[in-house]
């Protein structure tokens, strides 16, 4: 990027009020430094979304944006015009065809004009190309989406040649140990590229399963027999820094890897089983960054609700539902919406899932001499003015949640409970004051995650009473029939009435009833809107909430539910 581009970017964005002047001439210092372009240094030090970034270079260059590159359908006629290795090596993703015969292409770096040359003549005589503007994270995740078929392929190519290379003679040793190195990073990369959040590495008496979770289900990747896995399970631990000579007890242990294109976090774990040590790796792929809070597909009034709650300067606010429910990513849209110059938040996790400009952070990983209570201690010396407590899971910690909302702060925290009512009695079995409680909790919000159908191959439900569509399969979906989440969130708001609700001692049951004349909806029956707008099905929603029974349960032979 020539230097009267990137001055004109940096004081767009510095009127544009992005940028503070000391983070602008930071990040020349760092492109200076590294020899990076200055877009790619301000994405990096998290002064400034890949987004905004990117749109405002279109703007200065004249270009078209590549918009929503996430989602993106590339036709698969473009596709099969640019051979998978041309177009990672010059990171170009084909988009489309147009009718006039020009190939539309995304990529990131709007001055390689050798990149489109080189693709104009492998395209052959007469070819024409017309380039979009693109992130390079966005744009590294679409071409492992819209490519990810040969990924699959090459997985298997390696581990044909694990199988015909460990252990067999005439092999030197150097070139076993590269081929394991390959298959690990090829197993992780495929989990990445699926979009996996965990993959499971499962060993049974002759074979070791592999199996990633997406979407909340597990799905089958591949097997490898047993004689072949002590060498990629050594290569995993010792990635992750463990004991590879401790097989007896359970570990724990992260590491990161640069996989397309964009760094990527594991935390692995091991547990002994019967037919040897079972591995579970966590993928955090920070590629896409924090969530918008308005991303989260909540509905305008219990945005609008939201919102409100999170506008109040002091007191708690609870997000509850069990492991894998969403609350960090729902608590970090909160922190991306409350997160600004103005205001000093503090984070207590464990562990950091995201990190975020302009917030502290503190891994209870790292920590080793503090636990949550002495934790919440350390970082209210901070002068915070936001605190998010990873979890509220004790007595005393609950308690040094409800001072520091006596004291003027904001706190978010997650609690397990069933529901949104279901975290009061939570609260006072932990010992908590009831009155100080009515008088600083602010909003409880419970959820849960449900898959959407996806919209390539869903099908019509014509006979359901409730439905409105069903799951297919296609290419789209890896033939899952559903692409994507969206979580199911109820709100309690305690203002004035239900806050002096809860100090009178009313019971769950009457809290409920009270809030349901107030506007209150379950977690259920906001599903059921979804259901019947055709986002999700009534099957997947029943996977998540408890349903009362279908209304057409009971229909005449040949109505189908």
């Amino acid at each position: 990027m020539h230097e009267e581009t990137e001055r004109l970017l940096g004081e767009r964005l510095l009127r544009a009020e992005v940028l503070e002047p000391g983070e602008l001439e930071v990040a020349r210092l760092e492109s200076a430094k590294t020899g990076m372009p200055l877009r790619r240094a301000l994405v990096n030090l998290g002064f400034a979304p890949e987004t905004l970034v990117t749109a405002l270079l279109a703007e200065l260059l004249g270009r078209e944006r590549a918009a929503d590159l996430e989602h993106f359908p590339a036709q698969p006629e473009a596709l099969a015009a640019v051979p998978r290795e041309l177009a990672f090596r010059l990171r170009l993703l084909p988009l489309r065809v147009e009718q006039d015969g020009v190939l539309l292409l995304a990529g990131a770096d709007p001055e390689d004009a050798g990149a489109l040359d080189e693709l104009t003549a492998a395209l052959g005589p007469g070819a024409r190309v017309r380039l979009l503007l693109a992130g390079e994270l966005e744009l590294a995740a679409a071409l492992e989406r819209c490519y990810g078929g040969d990924g699959g392929r090459e997985l298997a190519r390696l581990q044909r040649e694990l199988e015909n290379t460990l252990g067999v003679p005439g092999f030197a040793e150097s070139t076993q140990q590269q081929t394991v190195v390959s298959w690990v990073e090829a197993l992780l990369a495929a989990a990445v590229r699926h979009g996996a959040s965990d993959l499971h590495c499962e060993p049974e008496q002759a074979y070791v399963r592999f199996r990633y979770r997406l979407d909340g289900i597990l799905h089958h990747m591949c097997c490898l027999h047993r004689d072949h896995w002590a060498a990629p399970a050594v290569r995993l631990k010792v990635l992750a820094g463990m004991d590879i000579a401790e097989r007896q007890s359970p570990q724990d242990g992260r590491f990161s890897m640069r996989l397309a294109g964009r760094e990527v976090d594991f935390r692995l774990s091991t547990l002994p089983t019967l037919h040897g040590e079972n591995l579970v790796l966590r993928v955090l792929d920070h590629g896409h960054g924090a969530v918008q809070l308005g991303g989260l597909g909540l509905s305008p009034p219990l945005l609008t609700c939201l919102e409100r709650a999170l506008a109040r300067p002091q007191g708690i606010l609870l997000v509850t539902g069990p492991t894998g429910s969403g609350k960090t990513t729902t608590l970090y849209a909160m922190l991306e919406h409350l997160n600004r110059e103005a205001v000093h938040i503090v984070t207590l996790e464990e562990p950091v899932e995201q990190p975020m400009p302009r917030v502290r952070q503190v891994s209870m990983e790292g920590a080793l001499r503090m636990d949550y209570a002495s934790g919440v201690r350390a970082l209210l010396r901070q002068d915070p003015d936001i605190v998010l407590i990873g979890e509220i899971r004790s007595s005393e910690v609950a308690r040094l949640a409800l001072r520091a909302a006596l004291t003027g702060h904001l706190v978010l925290a997650t609690l397990h409970a069933e529901s949104a009512v279901g975290a009061i009695p939570r609260l006072l079995d932990l010992g908590v004051n009831r009155s100080l409680l009515a008088g600083n909790l602010k909003a409880v919000a419970a959820q849960r995650l449900v898959r959407c159908l996806c919209a390539s191959c869903r099908r019509p439900c014509p006979d359901a009473l409730e439905e409105a569509f069903r799951a297919g399969s296609c290419e789209h979906c890896g033939g899952h029939g559903y692409q994507g989440r969206r979580p199911l969130l109820e709100l309690l708001l305690f203002e004035e009435e239900l806050a002096d609700a809860l100090d009178s001692g009313v019971t769950p049951g009457e809290l409920r009833s009270m809030a349901r004349a107030r506007g209150f909806r379950s977690m259920a029956e906001v599903g059921m809107e979804l259901v019947r707008s055709g986002v999700t099905t009534r099957e997947e929603l029943g996977r998540v909430v408890d349903l009362p029974p279908s209304p057409d349960a009971d229909a005449a032979p040949g109505k189908r539910a």
